[in-house]
């Protein structure tokens, strides 16, 4: 994995116009699998998250959250690790972080 991120990494900075949208999300795909199939390497370990109302502030999403709400949401599907009624849950982790 840290061959493929230095690769990556020399990639984008060097030739970044080479490399097709579709071609970085299967990187992105085979990246997140690999990473959460390993238990040493895992981004976000596995723990219940409960939040509250009460616990949250105030006020409506921008336009900014609001869209990376929509990609997650999308991506999440794709990869069939969220369901159709996970927009609210993440509209409440981001106004709660």
């Amino acid at each position: 994995m840290d061959t493929c991120r230095r690769q990556y990494c020399k990639v984008m900075t060097t030739k970044s116009n080479i490399v097709s949208a579709n071609v970085l999300a299967d990187l992105l795909e085979k990246a997140v699998l690999h990473l959460s199939a390993s238990l040493s390497e895992r981004f976000f370990l596995p723990v219940q998250y409960k939040a509250s109302e009460s616990g949250v502030k105030a006020g409506s999403l921008s336009s900014v959250d609001q869209l990376g709400i929509q990609a997650s949401l999308r991506y999440g599907r794709y990869l069939m690790l969220l369901s159709d009624d996970s927009e609210q849950d993440l509209c409440l982790l981001v106004r709660h972080c």
